[in-house]
């Protein structure tokens, strides 16, 4: 036999995140209803995976281990929807290449640029904005990818404060994630890929008095997450992995 078997193994692809109903631009979302899986609540992306705690779940973009996916109060994730080009989610039976994982594993694969010219997208959403440019660089010279994304609650938040409706001591959860890919090829059949992501999300400072908010008393909330990864790869086999939580 060659290969080898692989069971509970569901592959999503781009078309699948994109018409997802209700996944709100998260491709976490669109796993979470897969069969022996079982999302946490209607408000967040965690899930549990055959009974496991929805911390023994790992996730791994392009081989970069990635220990906190979610933004700050658990609503969303990491993940930019619009560069990537497949997942494969293991409810069980993963490879051992998976390191520390005691549930479900989510793999996701991001694309290749497009070579052939200069092309860009744009959208804009009530959740969030974001830009993809790709195309080549120069002769014989790799082609890139670039992909931005960031949210859209202060817009709201400030007209709000503004008009009198909210206090001026709140503020908007706010998240920025640029994605980063070089493709070079090499002869006909050999390719060399750099990729690199950046995700800087959190809420800057929240500062609430008794009236604020029944039943607390006064206080302040303060929440950051930054996470980059680079990865190295030659023909899809990762080289070299770094990854700063």
């Amino acid at each position: 036999a060659i290969g080898r078997a692989e069971v509970s193994t569901h592959v999503v692809s781009q078309t699948q995140i994109q018409e997802s109903a209700g996944a709100l631009e998260d491709p976490v979302r669109v796993v979470a209803r897969l069969p022996g899986v079982l999302p946490a609540s209607e408000v967040t992306p965690l899930f549990y995976v055959r009974g496991g705690a929805a911390h023994e779940s790992a996730f791994f973009p392009d081989d970069a281990l990635i220990y906190n996916p979610f933004q700050s109060g658990g609503t969303g994730t990491i993940f930019n929807p619009a560069p990537i080009d497949a997942m494969k989610f293991y409810a069980g039976g993963h490879g051992v290449e998976y390191l520390g994982t005691l549930s479900g594993v989510l793999d996701i694969r991001y694309r290749d640029p497009q070579d052939d010219a200069l092309h860009g997208e744009a959208e804009l959403s009530l959740i969030s904005t974001y830009l993809t440019l790709e195309g080549p660089t120069f002769e014989n010279g790799p082609s890139f990818l670039l992909s931005a994304r960031r949210s859209n609650f202060e817009v709201p938040l400030k007209i709000a404060q503004a008009a009198g409706w909210v206090s001026d001591r709140f503020t908007a959860p706010a998240f920025l994630d640029v994605y980063v890919r070089l493709h070079q090829r090499i002869g006909r059949t050999h390719s060399l890929r750099f990729s690199a992501f950046f995700v800087d999300d959190g809420v800057d400072l929240i500062e609430f008095e008794p009236e604020d908010v029944e039943g607390f008393g006064a206080g302040t909330i303060f929440y950051k997450n930054r996470t980059f990864a680079a990865i190295l790869q030659d023909d899809g086999e990762a080289l070299g992995v770094f990854d700063n939580v």
